[in-house]
């Protein structure tokens, strides 16, 4: 089983590769906040066809 961050992760770099805003993140504070900007931050670079 995934650690939680690594869901969020996953959510994030999801997020970020359908092009949703960063403002997406479900996440208000604390670590799994974290853990989904940085899986928006690699899928957003992914979908603007940067190495992620």
């Amino acid at each position: 089983m995934a650690a939680p961050q690594d869901k969020a992760w996953q959510e994030g770099y999801g997020a970020g590769k359908n092009g949703k805003p960063e403002s997406a993140n479900p996440y208000k504070s604390g670590t799994l906040m974290a853990a989904w900007q940085k899986g928006w931050s690699n899928g957003a670079k992914a979908q603007a066809g940067g190495n992620a």
